[in-house]
């Protein structure tokens, strides 16, 4: 992505290609399998998702991002490797989606409700 950012300037162009990388590439990097590495790969992995969303995720990348991805790459990027566990954990284990919820103050929170399962009423703040 570095390599590409340095060809393609910022903008609608950079974004269509990206938009695939973080939809096709780096959200693979944080699907469930992510609970199968061990603990320091997880962190490795997370800090590299977090830069290069950091670096490169605009916000119409984002807004075109499936819930599910969308929400583990703002964890990745924003939380810590407990954070991102937890929610890869709860989406494997219960089946609940969780949803991206901005409050005041600019604070993320991850919260997933499901009325019928109350093991989905979970939040991390971040």
């Amino acid at each position: 992505m570095d390599f590409v950012a340095k060809l393609v300037e910022a903008g609608p162009r950079r974004d269509a290609i990206f938009g695939r990388h973080f939809d096709w590439e780096l959200s693979k990097l944080v699907d469930d399998r992510f609970l199968d590495a061990p603990r320091e790969v997880q962190e490795q992995v997370r800090a590299g998702v977090a830069r290069l969303c950091g670096d490169y995720l605009t916000e119409p990348i984002r807004n075109r991002l499936r819930p599910e991805p969308r929400v583990r790459l703002a964890v990745a990027e924003h939380g810590t490797r407990e954070q991102l566990v937890a929610v890869i954990r709860q989406d494997a284990v219960t089946a609940c989606r969780p949803t991206l919820v901005e409050t005041d103050g600019g604070t993320r929170r991850i919260q997933a409700f499901a009325t019928r399962q109350p093991a989905c009423r979970t939040a991390v703040s971040m």
